[in-house]
C-alpha cells in the first residue's frame, strides 16, 4: 500500500521544525507580517538591499520563504499551494529548512546581512535548498531530478543573480543531481536529515532501495 504523504509532510515539518527551530505559518499569519516589516526595516541599512526584499516578499505572495527572527530561529511562510498537495508540501518543506538550517548555524543578523548583500551567496543558499527539495522528491518518488525547473527559477528576477551568480548555482545543483544519480546522499545536512526522518519514521514511502525502501 502506498505510503500518505500527508502523513509524511506532517512528520517532515514537525522533525524538521524541532531540528532547525523553526516555526511554520501561512502568508496571512500575523507572525509572517510582522516578519516581512523586520525585512524592510533591516533592508535600508544594506546597500542595495531593498531590491531584493521587495522581491522576497513579493514571492510570500504566491510562494514560499523562509524569514530569520533576531530574537531566534526563524518563519517558514507555507505558500497555499504548497500546502495543498502532499508531495509538493514535502519537497517545500525540506528546501526552506535548508535556509533554516543556515540561519540556525549562524548569527541571525549576519545571515540575514550576508544573504541580502552578496548574489554569489545568495545564488549558492538558494541552489543548495533546491538540491535539498530535489533529493526528497526523490526519496518519495523514484524519479532522476530534472534541473530545468530549479535553474529557470534561479535565473529570474526573484533572486537578481548575476551570469556569474547564476553559473555558480547551476554548477552547485549538477554536482549535487550527479550525487543523487550515483546512489549517493548529497552532502547537505537537511538530505541527511530527510533521510533519516524517513527511514525512522516512514520507511514504506522511500522509493529507491538503495536508501533503505522496502523490497
Amino acid at each position: 500500500m502506498p505510503a500518505d504523504l500527508s502523513l509524511v509532510a506532517a512528520t517532515l515539518e514537525r522533525e524538521l521544525s524541532d531540528r532547525y527551530r523553526s516555526t511554520i505559518v501561512g502568508p496571512d499569519h500575523v507572525a509572517a507580517v510582522v516578519a516581512r516589516g523586520l525585512l524592510r526595516a533591516l533592508s535600508a541599512a544594506i546597500p542595495g538591499a531593498s531590491l531584493i526584499v521587495d522581491a522576497i516578499i513579493a514571492r510570500a505572495d504566491h510562494t514560499s520563504v523562509t524569514i530569520p527572527l533576531l530574537a531566534g530561529g526563524c518563519l517558514v511562510v507555507l505558500a497555499p499551494q504548497h500546502a495543498a498537495d502532499a508531495l509538493t508540501r514535502c519537497e517545500v518543506v525540506a528546501h526552506e529548512h535548508q535556509h533554516a538550517a543556515h540561519i540556525d548555524a549562524e548569527p541571525d543578523a549576519a545571515v540575514i546581512v550576508d544573504y541580502l548583500g552578496s548574489g554569489e551567496l545568495r545564488g549558492l543558499r538558494e541552489a543548495e535548498a533546491y538540491a535539498v527539495g530535489m533529493w526528497t522528491r526523490y526519496l518519495l518518488t523514484g524519479d532522476v531530478p530534472d534541473l530545468a525547473r530549479e535553474l529557470e527559477s534561479l535565473s529570474s528576477d526573484t533572486y537578481h543573480l548575476g551570469a556569474g551568480d547564476i553559473a555558480t548555482a547551476r554548477a552547485t545543483l549538477e554536482s549535487h543531481v550527479d550525487t543523487i544519480r550515483a546512489g549517493c546522499v548529497p552532502p547537505l545536512r537537511v538530505c541527511r536529515a530527510v533521510l533519516e526522518v524517513l527511514q525512522q519514521h516512514h520507511p514504506d514511502a522511500i522509493v529507491p532501495p538503495e536508501h533503505g525502501a522496502p523490497t
